[in-house]
């Protein structure tokens, strides 16, 4: 795959990258699939699991469901338990956290378990996984830790996300003044950065944590990451909200959802949905 020179946006090396793994998916399907090695990826499963990251990078969540689903399948006929990890790993997992559908994120992650038959490496990834949905799923201090793991979910920080979640008691991360976090998740590292600031409440927190926000929704527009830029939107809205300023908020939320097309069951668009109905209805109030 082509390396992104530093001066490519990213919204057009997504476009770039979209089109030659059709290329390749289209080549895949008439060459041998022998492997020589058990950590061999198959070519189907590794382009499937990079196309479900952009097109749900790219605001299209439906589709990335559907190819997630398709990489597994794919992984699962190879019976090779690298290519089944590394599906499950790179899209299965994730993409069931973005979504929200958690009961799918636990199928997958205990299928991740059981795929990676005592391997230590996958096993650590699968235990990251697993602490991310548990998180997910607590109270509002232990949600923002999950959204603190899961944009940072890369392999190279697995050593330091298992000390983390290995913690009796898993501490709020601060944020870090410059996150040098991977540019494909640095919208919501950034964004999630500005929540943090917020909890930890330091006397500058809310004009911080609005400066965090801005960079975070300016890169997820250059970048043409939707998700990411709709994830932003609702914390801009919910400050704007604790400010009182609801016009502004229903502004900035609705400028962003109205770009959607698809995926208005996940997550995400629910409570984007739910907010604006919450906002109409408040401004309706306000006008009678």
């Amino acid at each position: 795959m082509k390396r992104r020179s530093a001066d490519v946006p990213l919204s057009a090396y997504f476009s770039y990258v979209r089109r030659h793994v059709a290329i390749v998916l289209e080549q895949a399907r008439h060459t041998d699939q022998a492997f020589n090695t058990d950590f061999q990826v198959d070519t189907q499963v590794a382009m499937r699991a990079l196309l479900t990251r952009i097109q749900w990078i790219q605001g299209f969540p439906d589709q990335a469901i559907i190819t997630a689903q398709e990489a597994i399948d794919a992984a699962l006929r190879t019976n090779r338990w690298h290519s089944i990890c590394y599906a499950l790993f790179m899209a299965g997992c994730p993409l069931s956290l973005w979504v929200g559908n958690l009961v799918e994120a636990q199928c997958r992650i205990d299928m991740l378990f059981d795929r990676a038959a005592g391997n230590p490496e996958v096993t650590k990834w699968a235990q990251v996984y697993a602490a991310a949905l548990r998180l997910r799923q607590g109270n509002e201090r232990e949600a923002l830790v999950a959204s603190y793991i899961e944009p940072r979910m890369q392999i190279w920080a697995i050593p330091s996300l298992v000390a983390l979640t290995s913690a009796t008691a898993i501490p709020v991360p601060v944020p870090c003044d410059e996150p040098r976090d991977a540019l494909w998740s640095l919208p919501e590292v950034l964004r999630v950065d500005a929540e943090l600031l917020l909890w930890h409440g330091a006397s500058d927190a809310a004009a911080a944590a609005e400066e965090k926000l801005r960079r975070s929704l300016d890169l997820a527009r250059s970048q043409g990451a939707l998700s990411w830029e709709l994830r932003t939107a609702l914390s801009i809205a919910r400050l704007k909200i604790a400010q009182g300023r609801h016009y502004d908020a229903e502004q900035a939320l609705a400028s962003v959802y109205n770009k959607f097309a698809q995926g208005f069951v996940t997550a995400d668009l629910r409570s984007a949905s739910a907010m604006l109905q919450f906002l109409s209805s408040r401004s309706a109030q306000l006008v009678s």
